[in-house]
C-alpha cells in the first residue's frame, strides 16, 4: 500500500507549518487560507485549521542503514521521545527500528526504518532521505468494523488481530487500528488514542482509494486504477 494523501485536522496551524517547513525543512507546496501541504518522500501531508482537532499517530519511512543517522539530525530539531530511557525502539518482531517526537500539534510522529524494505541510502541524512508516510493510526471501539472496511482494498492483516490491536497493510503503508478501551495509550506516550477523523487518499495492487475517516467511521471509494 502506497500512501499518497493524507489530510489532518490542527489546531496550531501556523506554529505547525512553521515546524515541518522550516524546522524539518519538507517542501511547502501549498499555502492557503487555514491550510498548508508539505512533500513527505513521495507522499503528501496535508493540515487544516480545526479547533476539533486531536492527537494523531503517522510515522515515515526512512532507511534502516540511516537509524543513527536519523537520531541526531532528528534530535537538532525536535525532542525525542524515549522509551525504558532509549531514543531507539527495537521492533524485533517487525525487524524495524524506529523513534518517536511530537509535532506543534502533540501528534505522535515516527521515524521507522524497517530492514526488510533493504532501503540503503548512500549519501548523509536529511529530509530528503525520508521516504514516504508509512503509517496512521486509527482508534476505534471495534476494530473488526475498520477491518471489513479496508479488507475490500485487498489488504492484509500484516501483524495483531481484532482484539487490541491490528496493523493492516504493508511495510509501505499500515493503517494502525486500536481498541481505545484495552489500548489506551498511544505508545510510547501517555496520550489516549482518541476517535479521529482524516481523510487519506492511497494505492493497493494498481488501484486508486480515497479514504474518509469521519469519528473513526470508514467510507472507502475506489477512485481510478494506476497506470503502470
Amino acid at each position: 500500500m502506497n500512501i499518497q494523501h493524507l489530510t489532518l485536522d490542527c489546531r496550531f496551524i501556523e506554529a505547525q507549518k512553521l515546524f515541518y517547513s522550516k524546522v524539518l525543512g519538507f517542501e511547502l507546496l501549498e499555502e492557503i487560507l487555514l491550510k498548508f501541504s508539505v512533500q513527505i518522500g513521495s507522499s503528501r501531508l496535508t493540515f487544516k485549521k480545526s479547533l476539533e482537532a486531536k492527537p494523531y499517530h503517522f510515522a515515515f519511512n526512512i532507511p534502516f542503514n540511516q537509524i543513527d543517522e536519523a537520531k541526531y539530525w532528528l534530535k537538532e530539531r525536535a525532542r525525542l521521545i524515549p522509551y525504558e530511557e532509549k531514543e531507539v525502539v527495537d521492533f524485533f518482531a517487525w525487524n524495524a527500528e524506529a523513534m518517536y517526537f511530537k509535532d506543534k500539534d502533540h501528534n505522535i510522529v515516527e521515524f521507522i526504518g524497517r530492514r526488510n524494505l533493504n532501503q540503503k541510502a548512500t549519501k548523509a541524512f536529511d529530509v530528503h532521505s525520508i521516504s514516504c508516510i508509512s503509517e496512521i493510526g486509527i482508534p476505534s471501539k471495534e476494530i473488526s468494523s475498520i477491518y471489513k472496511e479496508l479488507e475490500k482494498c485487498n489488504l492484509p492483516i500484516y501483524d495483531g488481530s481484532m482484539d487490541r490491536f491490528c496493523a493492516i497493510g504493508d511495510e509501505n503503508g499500515l493503517f494502525i487500528c486500536i481498541d481505545n478501551e484495552k489500548k489506551t495509550e498511544w505508545f510510547p506516550t501517555d496520550i489516549y488514542p482518541e476517535i479521529i477523523s482524516f481523510t487519506l487518499d492511497f494505492e493497493n495492487d494498481g488501484v486508486d482509494y480515497h479514504l474518509n475517516c469521519l469519528d473513526g467511521n470508514l467510507d472507502i471509494k475506489k477512485t481510478g486504477k494506476t497506470v503502470n
